[in-house]
């Protein structure tokens, strides 16, 4: 039998490596305790296995990412948010303080012993037991975590002041166990875990809490330093572990044959299988009265890979179905099993499970019926006869009538036996209880697999001819690239176009001339790169030109409870846009949902270049709450031409009021303020020049002309409607220059209310021609020039901007994404 395993394996592995009972509750399936486990849980190193090599972990990537994320926040935390880190440190150090000076004195010699005890005993124990690579895997991980915490505490050493004054009263020197000796342990403890018993990998970070608490308890030390220490050394771990490898965590033969025999499968032989399986490790099983079995094993490295997977496609893409991850590795397993047995038991030619079981310490197998033949994406095209697709998309007529989604149906999935009838296996990825859209995403594949292997027109007469017009052409909107699986992308590759033939041939056949594609991709990788470089320069470079330690002065003496009042002043604005679309529709739209777009346009503004994305998800929700398309489109467009109006109108009286107070006679820096202007007026001037800008901006202009028609002159003929737009719209725009004007008083700035809203509303007209998600970089970059032109500092023009931006865009950015989930949930857009 041969066998693949899906995309992604739904994997969140189980703890420790004692003896557990793997349960089930399929009848006829035996799942037995670990018997590898050897009760010697007094055991350092565990023997109950020899190591069989070492390999880079997708564990250790996880860790590795999910601690250098952690150690940033630390990082900005520590020298941006000063004062808020102070009060909390002087909070922490008041609730874990001791005033007895003789508990402190006791306390501290404690601590001094168990961490020289710690930082000897993790050099000496490798080299007393001759394992000479972990010895160098503890020395590598100590000089890293020292080296990083080092560079840190040089970075936040003026930051803090807050120290213990019982342990100063007390006499505790400073020059005691400090961050460093918390990180090298940490990542002492992080090198070993792989190498030892659960056991002792509980006791190693029991003494790390313990070391934790003595430290933050009796030592003058901030507890800054002991947080940035608890996640730079597990990262130090980490690193040293992913860039030298780690013990091979995946069963033995041994171990394997053991728990086939616990459950009374004796197996004679068992070998390695020579099978596309990327979720499992496989094997064939020969048993003592010759019958073969198939057995996958899952372990931790498959949970690991699994998590990073289905975060990278949630992240990338969107309406496919992922669900999150099971709970632990077992929930994965019984899954799996639940809906193979399932399918077998409506009829569906699929292996029959034999039983399902823990190995080793951190693994699980199941195990079936080895049937005779080979995988269809392996025979010759001559075997793919008419009747074998007609039976195979029989068997899938099937699964979809049960609502069972394989979600890998290609055909490296699909097995032809000797008999020339076709199985599907492996439902490692599977659903049950599957919505029309998973449905409908397996024929899209299974069609695409089909058509590289016999052609277009086979395929689509196969599948047309079993399934009906009606199923088949379902379809058509998931024959794309982003539908499909990782391997067989590749091979369209090879054959470029045909998946262009194969939708055009399904649209023919289905009389579709005209069908919409499912939106599957929310990140291009052209668009992650343009969207990652423009935070870059942003928010690390600007900061950097401006001067870095200005910058972070100015932050630091912010008054951060104002920033609340910047996310109401937002908020406002929000509800203003809702209101002026509500105006412009011709039709009632309820308040939370057209509030809720707002969020949800944001946030597809990240995804499309310039704002597209959000206009077009408005006209989408329009129209599903009644409206045509061309309506909904003069609605969207009507809501944005007041929305410039009202723009226009504020900066003639912004613009009127700082010329009457005598702007540049009051001392603001003419040279700057003109040269300023220069350079605005020379950059709107070279992009105007290139072709395609102009092209553009021609055609938005002549767009929002074409969509909004006499749509403007019916509106403002209803009082109500011209009310709603126009309040809608002054508030959308107001309250986005109120939430400026309250980040420049924030960071007590005092151009005034004029000169602030004057810079806003220039630096809006001059970013929107950049061609970046939610034009970054450009309307920073307008907005500080602009501040530094009306004379306020480059550091505190950037932290002005940049606070703005982080909640008038990152903040709503944020709240978008779970807006237009539920949107979409709902059945709103």
């Amino acid at each position: 039998m041969s066998t693949s395993d899906t995309t992604s394996t739904d994997t969140a592995g189980p703890t420790g490596n004692s003896a557990s009972t793997a349960t089930t509750a399929f009848p006829g399936i035996r799942a037995t305790p670990d018997s590898i486990s050897t009760g010697r849980r007094t055991a350092l190193f565990d023997s109950s296995e020899r190591i069989s090599g070492y390999e880079r972990s997708p564990e250790d990537l996880l860790r590795f990412l999910t601690f250098l994320a952690a150690s940033l926040v630390v990082l900005f935390v520590s020298t941006v948010l000063t004062k808020s880190t102070v009060e909390f440190e002087q909070s922490v150090v008041e609730l874990v303080g001791i005033s007895s000076s003789a508990a402190i004195q006791i306390l501290y010699g404690m601590l001094v012993v168990l961490a020289a005890a710690v930082s000897i005993l993790t050099v000496v124990v490798p080299l007393i037991t001759r394992r000479f690579r972990l010895f160098g895997y503890v020395v590598a991980a100590n000089l890293l975590a020292g080296l990083l915490m080092g560079w840190i505490d040089s970075l936040v050493a003026d930051s803090t002041a807050v120290t213990n004054q019982w342990a100063v009263q007390s006499g505790i020197p400073d020059v005691g166990p400090d961050g460093i000796v918390i990180a090298q342990a940490a990542a002492a403890f992080s090198v070993f875990s792989p190498f030892i018993t659960a056991g002792w990998r509980k006791t190693l970070w029991v003494i790390l809490a313990i070391l934790v608490f003595l430290q933050m308890t009796v030592t003058v030390h901030p507890p800054l330093s002991t947080a940035a220490a608890l996640v730079v050394g597990p990262l130090a771990g980490s690193a040293i572990l992913l860039a030298f490898g780690r013990p091979s965590s995946r069963p033995t033969i041994d171990a394997i044959i053991t728990a086939l025999r616990a459950n009374g499968f004796s197996a004679a032989d068992l070998q390695p299988a020579d099978v596309d399986a990327r979720g499992s490790t496989p094997y064939i099983a020969t048993l003592d009265d010759g019958t073969r079995l198939f057995a996958k094993v899952l372990g931790a490295n498959e949970r690991a890979a699994d998590l990073m997977f289905r975060y990278y496609r949630r992240f990338r893409l969107k309406n496919v179905g992922d669900e999150p991850p099971d709970s632990s590795l077992r929930r994965t397993v019984e899954h799996e099993a639940l809906v193979a047995l399932s399918a077998r038991d409506r009829g569906i030619r699929t292996p029959r499970l034999r039983t399902v079981s823990s190995v080793g310490s951190d693994s699980f197998l199941l195990a079936y019926e080895l049937i005779p033949g080979r995988s269809l994406d392996s025979v010759d095209e001559s075997e793919a006869t008419d009747e074998v697709l007609d039976e195979l998309w029989h068997e899938v007529l099937l699964l979809q009538e049960m609502r069972i989604a394989h979600r890998d149906l290609r055909l490296a999935n699909v097995f032809l036996d000797d008999h020339a009838e076709p199985w599907i296996i492996d439902f490692g990825f599977s659903e049950v209880a599957a919505p029309d859209d998973l449905l409908n995403a397996d024929i899209a594949q299974l069609l695409t697999s089909l058509a590289l292997m016999v052609g277009v027109e086979r395929s689509i007469d196969s599948a047309v001819g079993v399934l009906g017009e009606k199923r088949a052409c379902a379809a058509l909107g998931r024959l794309q690239t982003a539908a499909l699986s990782g391997a067989t992308q590749g091979e369209l590759k090879e054959q470029p176009g045909l998946l262009d033939k194969l939708r055009t041939g399904l649209a023919l056949r289905c009389s579709q001339d005209d069908f919409e594609m499912v939106p599957l991709v929310r990140f291009k990788p052209s668009n992650g790169l343009v969207l990652a470089g423009a935070v870059a320069i942003t928010y690390l470079l600007m900061p950097i030109l401006a001067g870095a330690p200005e910058f972070i002065d100015v932050l630091s003496a912010a008054r951060w409870q104002g920033t609340i009042s910047i996310a109401i002043a937002v908020f406002i604005g929000l509800m203003g846009a809702a209101l002026a679309l509500r105006g412009a529709s011709r039709r009632p739209l309820a308040r939370t949902p057209t509030f809720l777009l707002q969020f949800a346009s944001a946030f597809a503004t990240t995804t499309a270049p310039a704002r597209y994305g959000g206009d077009t998800l408005q006209v989408r929700f329009l129209m599903r709450h009644g409206l045509e398309e061309d309506e909904a489109s003069q609605a969207t467009a009507t809501a944005r031409m007041s929305q410039g109006a009202i723009h226009a109108a504020l900066l003639i009286v912004f613009a009127a009021t700082v010329g009457s107070q005598s702007l540049i006679r009051d001392g603001v820096n003419s040279q700057v303020l003109v040269r300023g202007g220069i350079a605005v007026a020379a950059v709107a001037a070279i992009a105007l020049a290139l072709p395609s800008v102009r092209r553009r901006v021609s055609e938005h202009f002549q767009a929002l002309r074409h969509r909004t028609g006499g749509r403007v002159a019916r509106l403002f003929s209803s009082p109500g409607a011209s009310a709603a737009i126009l309040i809608g719209s002054s508030l959308s725009v107001g309250m986005h220059v109120a939430a400026f004007q309250i980040s420049s008083d924030v960071l007590d700035l005092e151009p005034g209310l004029a000169v602030v809203g004057a810079v806003y509303l220039v630096g809006a007209v001059v970013a929107s021609i950049a061609p970046t998600p939610g034009h970054l970089v450009a309307i920073e970059l307008a907005l500080a020039i602009g501040l530094v032109g009306v004379g306020v500092s480059a550091a505190a023009a950037v932290a002005c901007v940049l606070m703005y931006r982080a909640i008038s865009f990152w903040l709503v950015v944020l709240a978008g994404w779970g807006a237009f989930n539920w949107l979409r949930t709902n059945d709103q857009i």
